[in-house]
């Protein structure tokens, strides 16, 4: 493989590769070192945003920040924040992410002077993500906001904390149906752990991808990152007891697990074709 575009780099930062170009870029970052250090250097500044669900659904506000940046003008009172690991996969936000990494790189020096962060105490969430695909049957796509029911679903994650060895990924409906991704899930007799799971930074590819039938409405898909691994049966609890506080599936945006990083995403199911 010849050596990454800018393009491609700013991409595979931004989680935006497909799952077996991103699998091309990243074995030739250990071959080549020109690449490594530029990966490097780009990872270690958009290291700064934060992880947050909600962040430049507001294109006047992103516009606003960038603009604050490339002046130097941005304060330490102003958190950059990434926010709905999903939106990041839209045209638009791509494009907005590739464009904000390159003022990022480009001034490094007025990020890491004027924007602060906030630490895993404060937010143990920022430290990791994971992006969702599905299965088209000649590749894959990002997800988006809405998927059929019976689509196969492929995942990879990232993970920039050394205290999280462990991963569960799974989707809760409005009933409160659990439905398992990771660790495989499929006979009530068994109650598996978590995955193990490595810490670095770059997007790491889980081994396959699964499919379910889930009833047309809402779904809420959950990433778990913890220390120690936790059983399946024991999650389970832990959802019904949360939703039952919660009182919808809307309001259920993370699971009362202590020492966690957590990410989850409400989505549409829609009928299968």
């Amino acid at each position: 493989m010849k050596c990454v575009s800018e393009k491609d780099l700013f991409g595979y930062v931004a989680g935006t590769l497909s799952p077996e170009f991103h699998q091309e870029v990243q074995k030739h970052f250990t071959e080549c070192r020109s690449c490594a250090h530029a990966f490097g250097e780009l990872s270690s500044i958009s290291g700064l945003l934060a992880s947050d669900p909600d962040e430049f659904k507001d294109s006047a506000f992103a516009d606003d920040v960038i603009t604050l940046v490339r002046l130097g003008r941005a304060k330490s009172s102003q958190e950059l924040v990434a926010r709905n690991w999903l939106w990041w996969f839209t045209p638009a936000a791509s494009a907005l992410a590739v464009v904000l990494l390159l003022v990022l790189w480009m001034q490094p020096s007025l990020v890491r002077n004027e924007f602060q962060t906030r630490g895993a105490k404060e937010n143990p969430d920022r430290w990791v993500s994971i992006k969702v695909f599905r299965s088209t049957g000649s590749g894959y796509q990002p997800a988006g906001k809405s998927m059929a029911s019976g689509d196969a679903l492929a995942f990879t994650y990232e993970n920039r904390s050394d205290d999280y060895g462990f991963l569960m990924v799974f989707a809760v409906d409005a009933n409160g149906e659990v439905y398992w991704y990771f660790p495989a899930f499929t006979r009530q007799s068994d109650n598996p752990q978590s995955v193990a799971i490595r810490s670095g930074a770059g997007q790491v590819q889980l081994p396959y991808e699964v499919r379910h039938d889930f009833p047309p409405g809402k779904m809420r898909l959950f990433a778990v990152f913890t220390k120690d691994p936790l059983r399946v049966k024991e999650i389970e609890q832990m959802v019904a007891r949360d939703l039952d506080s919660a009182g919808s599936i809307d309001d259920l945006v993370r699971i009362a697990i202590p020492s966690s990083g957590q990410q989850s995403v409400l989505l549409i199911v829609e009928p299968g074709k």
